[in-house]
């Protein structure tokens, strides 16, 4: 589905990617893990033409994508959740909603996607007509989840959801995460929250320092030992 050859992304003179490689096949749920500055973050904005890569490629179902703009990438079938979620603070969760769905070219089923959105996420419904900004912290992830899913995405990128949320709201979130990629979505989880992340991943990689240190099937990553010591605490 997708895949990614030999990235090697800079900020300036500073390097964030060297030579990361990584393929993600149609269903799966995959995690990057690591810790703050590992390089997690750059490669979501790379894949989704925020940040370009100085060599290799990026294709998504056969397809070269790396030149492509943003635009372009969320048309063909990639969205991007942010960190820190970014939501709209001012407009009402409806409103953040239909913005999700803004490059979309069909956009007469907007309606309907928004009440399956709604079904998924009843604290939305209920909260519809606020303002996003008065919505706690969990609820703003959900929002900006489905936000994400608005643009009707083949391949959803998630980054740190878990982040700044009570240890009940990460649980809640990631069984969230699940019921998605159960309704057929793939995902790209990017988690300092190791622990959560490869407990529902199928594939893991282990980034430290902008490299893949580790890379294979979660279970497997989860009972390495140096994975264990380094991103387990144990």
């Amino acid at each position: 589905m997708l895949h990614i050859e030999d990235s090697n992304v800079f900020y300036g003179n500073v390097q964030a990617i060297r030579g990361v490689s990584l393929t993600i096949n149609e269903g799966e749920i995959v995690t990057v893990v690591g810790s703050n500055g590992a390089g997690k973050t750059t490669i979501l904005k790379t894949i989704v033409g925020l940040l370009r890569s100085r060599t290799g490629s990026i294709t998504f179902f056969g397809k070269e994508i790396s030149s492509l703009s943003t635009a372009a990438i969320v048309q063909g079938g990639i969205a991007l959740v942010p960190e820190g979620r970014r939501v709209f603070p001012r407009l009402s969760v409806a409103d953040n909603l239909i913005l999700g769905a803004y490059a979309r070219k069909d956009k007469g089923t907007v309606q309907t996607d928004l009440v399956g959105i709604y079904e998924m996420f009843p604290r939305l419904a209920e909260r519809k007509t606020q303002p996003a900004g008065t919505l706690s912290g969990g609820e703003q992830q959900m929002l900006a989840m489905g936000r994400g899913l608005m643009s009707r995405p083949r391949l959803l990128l998630l980054d740190e959801p878990s982040m700044g949320l009570a240890p009940v709201l990460v649980k809640q979130i990631f069984s969230v995460i699940q019921q998605i990629n159960a309704l057929g979505m793939t995902i790209l989880l990017v988690e300092q929250n190791a622990r959560m992340a490869l407990s529902i991943a199928r594939r893991g990689y282990a980034l430290e320092t902008g490299s893949v240190l580790f890379s294979g099937d979660a279970c497997d990553l989860s009972a390495n030992d140096q994975v264990r010591r380094a991103y387990l605490g144990e």
